[in-house]
């Protein structure tokens, strides 16, 4: 069962230290019970008209690079997910621009700026290579917020390896605060009239995710924040969880945990990982990919869904323990993007 965390809760917290750095503040009535997927849906297409992106069984072809199994990292433009400059072993790589080259260690990537956003006919991308290194400025689709005693810290992080570049956006939300969120905004892209939309973000934590549920991500309406069919993505039993519309429907990432025991999809600690979300609110549907691969107990055509216009990154503290979230690569787009 989803930990529930009620409106009771919300009421609970002062008010007199609700703390906003720009922006307008919510009250959650966040989490929900687990609920039964639809089944598991057939994924296995080979990307977006860029090419660049792995599906389930699909290829990885990004705008001109080839697949990468062996050493990462050597120069002339390839980009080894994983791999190391010196020889080590390498994960999956793509082609990356004309002369650049990428190297990591401990599961992180360090490629070129702007490697995280060269995939065609994006609606919206941000590698934050552009944002001074320091606290967020509220500037563009970005405004921060939060709600508790302590401001939270956050920046333009340059000191901890990206995933492309070497700029990324941490969040470190105090244990005494609620919410601690980095929130983009932007009428000129969301909603879509088409009332759907693909979301890529790269994911990285700075301890093995809790037991206890929290939340990294909230997608909701700017209109009416944290109603209606609002999601959010988080963690529980040490894997992902997923609740939409408050206590009205939800599930682990591996649904069937509390009879089978078997952990569900999840973050590894202090390593990029490649989330990816499907949303439509014409014909409701919801999906998610971890590293490419869907987590079918997160596939829903079953659950509501709105137009969402507003999302916002960081950290939603029901239980704790606190936390260091990281976030690069943010993009958006009217067709799958895949993970570059």
């Amino acid at each position: 069962m989803l930990r529930s965390f009620g409106r009771a809760h919300v009421r609970r917290l002062n008010l007199s230290a609700l703390c906003v750095l720009s922006g307008s503040w919510f009250a959650v009535a966040a989490c929900g019970t687990s609920g039964s997927s639809d089944g598991a849906r057939t994924s296995g297409g080979a990307g977006n008209s860029a090419g660049a992106t792995l599906g389930n069984g699909g290829t990885l072809a990004g705008n001109g690079g080839t697949l990468t199994t062996g050493v990462g990292g050597a120069s002339g433009g390839s980009m080894a997910y994983g791999g190391s400059s010196s020889g080590g072993s390498a994960g999956l790589g793509n082609g990356a621009a004309s002369g650049n080259t990428a190297a990591g260690s401990g599961g992180s990537t360090a490629g070129a700026p702007g490697a995280g956003c060269s995939a065609s006919g994006l609606l919206f991308c941000d590698d934050f290579e552009k944002l001074a290194a320091g606290p967020v400025q509220n500037a563009g689709p970005w405004t921060t917020a939060y709600i508790g005693p302590d401001a939270p810290t956050i920046t333009v992080d340059v000191t901890t390896p990206a995933h492309s570049g070497t700029h990324s956006v941490r969040v470190h939300a105090p244990v005494t605060d609620f919410q601690s969120f980095l929130i983009y905004h932007d009428t000129a892209v969301l909603p879509r009239p088409q009332g759907d939309f693909y979301l890529r973000s790269y994911v990285r934590l700075s301890r093995a995710m809790s037991a206890e549920h929290n939340a990294y991500m909230v997608f909701d309406r700017f209109a009416t924040p944290g109603a209606g069919a609002a999601v959010r993505l988080g963690e529980q039993s040490q894997m992902l969880s997923l609740t939409v519309g408050g206590d009205a429907h939800g599930s682990l990432s591996n649904g069937k945990f509390s009879q089978d025991g078997v952990l569900g999809p999840h973050f590894t600690v202090n390593t990029w990982a490649c989330l990816e979300g499907y949303f439509n609110s014409v014909q409701p549907e919801i999906d998610f990919w971890l590293d490419g691969v869907e987590i079918p107990d997160f596939h829903h055509t079953d659950w509501p869904a709105d137009n969402y216009d507003t999302l916002r990154f960081g950290f939603e503290k029901y239980a704790g323990p606190e936390l260091d979230i990281w976030f690069d690569d943010i993009a958006l787009s009217g067709t799958r993007i895949g993970c570059q």
